[in-house]
């Protein structure tokens, strides 16, 4: 064995090489064993997975995409064996490595849905006919929506759903204005 040239393709296991991290400039020890890289990939597989499932929590998943893009940014520049690792989310093929900005997009998709879909839920607990509840829902739904913006960003669709329900507030607003200058 120590004969052999120490390339990445005759790494043994638990051979610690030297470096460069493009992120930090600072050296790092890293593990491009075949067995290392088979585990790295393997969880970053397992963390897809889990991101897929439908009863995972919001914060698993946005844990999950955090810890695949650290995965990939610790392990992908220094081996091409995680080149061209593929993993599927939200019905999407990622190429990991070759893209972290589809990592991104696929997170952001994964908030995106999930806010709009909570927001549903909270709205349809009521109708547009009842009111002060209709109001709170509302409030509640906005806050919401507004909280994942962070992740979100700036998107036309998720943008329009806010201002629709903050114009819908608005309405409530005015016809409650309405009903108590009568009074």
């Amino acid at each position: 064995m120590a004969d052999r040239p120490k390339d990445h393709v005759y790494v043994e296991e638990g051979e610690l090489r030297k470096m460069r991290d493009p992120r930090t400039g600072q050296i790092k020890e890293v593990d491009l064993s075949l067995p290392a890289l088979s585990r790295t990939m393997e969880n970053i597989r397992k963390s897809a997975e889990l991101i897929n499932q439908p009863n995972v929590s919001f914060e698993m998943a946005m844990g999950r995409f955090e810890y695949i893009k650290e995965l990939v940014l610790d392990s992908a520049q220094f081996s091409p064996r995680l080149q061209n690792l593929q993993i599927k989310i939200l019905n999407k093929n990622i190429e990991v490595v070759k893209n972290i900005e589809e990592l991104e997009e696929a997170k952001v998709a994964y908030a995106k849905q999930y806010y709009m879909k909570e927001a549903k839920n909270i709205l349809a607990k009521t109708d547009r006919k009842s009111g002060f509840q209709r109001v709170d829902a509302l409030q509640k739904a906005i806050e919401l929506l507004i909280k994942g913006k962070k992740i979100v960003g700036d998107d036309e669709e998720y943008n329009q759903y806010i201002v629709a329900l903050r114009k819908e507030l608005m309405e409530h607003h005015k016809s409650a204005s309405n009903l108590t200058k009568g009074i």
